[in-house]
């Protein structure tokens, strides 16, 4: 079972790991944007709610 993450806690891990990072040197506004781009993360807002993400399984061939 994968679990769901805060993308708001991933980004304040992220800056906790890596104080300089910023979406904006990748080219995007925001964490969303750049998490939506590698197409790897499911990702679900409830109305109004925060964003979670969880990393997509892949399927077999």
């Amino acid at each position: 079972m994968l679990l769901a993450a805060n993308l708001g806690t991933v980004g304040k891990q992220l800056l906790n790991l890596a104080p300089d990072f910023d979406p904006r040197t990748f080219g995007f506004r925001k964490l969303i944007d750049l998490v939506r781009k590698t197409n790897q993360f499911e990702i679900r807002q409830a109305e109004g709610g925060p964003v979670s993400i969880r990393v997509k399984q892949g399927g077999k061939k």
